[in-house]
Parts: structure tokens; C-alpha cells; sequence
């Protein structure tokens, strides 16, 4: 249990620092387009990196709160038991599917490293690293929850 209090603060502190780093740099372009005669170039590229790191860590977050946008309207037209079965095979499907997104993600993320992003010259491979995380988080509150739902079952 500890790990996954662990595994929460991380994801939790991952997405609102990174939510943050984004509000930021967008103020800071959106004050330096008003105020100033140019505006930096690495806003735009920092806010769109937070951004993809705010769904990374939030991800994730989104199954251990069920946040994600499902339909209830057929499912809840089956008995109790095949309710159980539709969401095991559903959550089934997102664990396969975020277990072949990390295998994949490691040799993307692997290229990224002799390549820098354009302003922040930052290597890509910091930033192709969001989708292992993504993925790693989708699939750990994913197996929660179908742990979750076995133990209430039994």
C-alpha cells in the first residue's frame, strides 16, 4: 500500500507541476506579445512540453478516479453479472493496450537521445519519455483496479 501512496504523489505532483510550468510559460508569452516587442520563442515549446506531460501524469490518474468518458447507457442495459464481465474485458483491453504502448515507447524514446528540441534544446528523448510514463501509470492503476474489482467480487 505504501507503494502505491508513492506512485499517487508522484503522478499527483507530476501533473500539477507540470499544469503549472504550462499556465506560466503561456503568461509569459501572452505578456510578451501585449507588453513587450517580441516574444520568446521557448514559451511555446515549453508549454506544449508541459502539456504533454500534464496527460502523461494524468493519465493515469484519470482510471484510479474512473474519469474517463465510458457508456454507461449500454452497459448498465446488462445484468449485474455481465456488467462485471464488460468492464474486466474493457479494462482488460486498456491494460494490453498500455503494456504494448511502453514495449513500443522504449526504442522511441531511445532515438530521441541524439536528437534536441529546436528552442529549449532540450534532447527529445525527455520528451518522448512522457509516453513510458503514460503508459506505465495506465497500466499500474489499471491492474488496481481489476485487483479492486476481484476482491469485491470475492
Amino acid at each position: 500500500m505504501k507503494a502505491k501512496k508513492v506512485i499517487d504523489f508522484l503522478a499527483e505532483t507530476g501533473a500539477i507541476s507540470s499544469l503549472m510550468g504550462m499556465i506560466v510559460a503561456v503568461t509569459i508569452q501572452i505578456f510578451s506579445r501585449l507588453f513587450l516587442e517580441s516574444a520568446p520563442a521557448w514559451t511555446e515549446e515549453l508549454a506544449r512540453i508541459c502539456f504533454i506531460y500534464t496527460i502523461a501524469f494524468a493519465g493515469g490518474l484519470a482510471i484510479r478516479k474512473q474519469a474517463y468518458i465510458g457508456l454507461d447507457y449500454f452497459v448498465e442495459k446488462f445484468d449485474k453479472k455481465r456488467q462485471m464481465i464488460v468492464l474486466s474485458l474493457v479494462r482488460l483491453a486498456v491494460l494490453l493496450f498500455a503494456l504494448v504502448l511502453c514495449y513500443y515507447s522504449i526504442p522511441f524514446v531511445l532515438i530521441g537521445n541524439s536528437e534536441t528540441s529546436p528552442s529549449l534544446r532540450v534532447p527529445m528523448s525527455y520528451i518522448f519519455s512522457s509516453l513510458l510514463i503514460l503508459s506505465l501509470l495506465l497500466a499500474y492503476y489499471i491492474i488496481h483496479t481489476l485487483v479492486l474489482s476481484l476482491k469485491s467480487k470475492s
